[in-house]
């Protein structure tokens, strides 16, 4: 549970990507997207504190998604800090 299939032009029959989100409920409830992701059960909630191995986009990060990246977010996942 939590996740996407993604198509793209390289793969036949697109791709599952995992994705999380810590929500720190800093948002207007009906109007935040990660939790309109978590109810339609395309995004898994985590803990705050829980680990995550994968690709982690934060509003304070310091560099940009790349295709470098692809590789990371393919095996691990993507999870987003929403506050």
């Amino acid at each position: 549970r939590g996740g996407i299939q993604v198509e793209s032009e390289e793969s036949e029959g697109g791709q599952f990507i995992k994705l999380a989100m810590w929500d720190f409920g800093q948002c207007d409830i009906k109007r935040c997207t990660g939790r309109k992701m978590h109810r339609m059960g395309l995004i898994r909630n985590l803990k705050i504190g829980q680990k995550w191995g994968g690709m982690i986009l934060s509003p304070l990060g310091r560099s940009t998604v790349s295709r470098a990246d692809r590789d990371i977010v393919a095996k691990w996942g993507a999870c987003v800090v929403d506050c």
